[in-house]
């Protein structure tokens, strides 16, 4: 399979998470520019997409690779959605 659907749902997520009132206070706060919210949006996304590729090609061999994007893929979403237990 490709990794294009994949990276379509990863895509439509992150979009309705920037488009959700949290993504807007976090992403697009009043007083920063419009280049550098979008910035930080584009570099979040793109670390989900990368750890996401990391997996899928690396998903049926025998290596520490799938584990490193799981972990990748995980603290990514962790830095925008921290957990309230310790």
């Amino acid at each position: 399979m490709s990794i294009g659907p994949l990276n379509e749902i990863l895509v439509s997520i992150t979009n309705i998470i920037l488009k959700s009132a949290y993504g807007q206070d976090l992403f697009m706060p009043e007083d920063v520019n419009d280049s550098a919210y979008l910035t930080d949006f584009d570099r979040w996304q793109e670390d989900l997409l990368q750890a996401a590729e990391q997996v899928h090609n690396h998903w049926t061999e025998d290596n520490d690779l799938v584990e490193t994007g799981l972990d990748q893929f995980e603290s990514t979403f962790s830095s925008l959605f921290p957990s309230k237990t310790t």
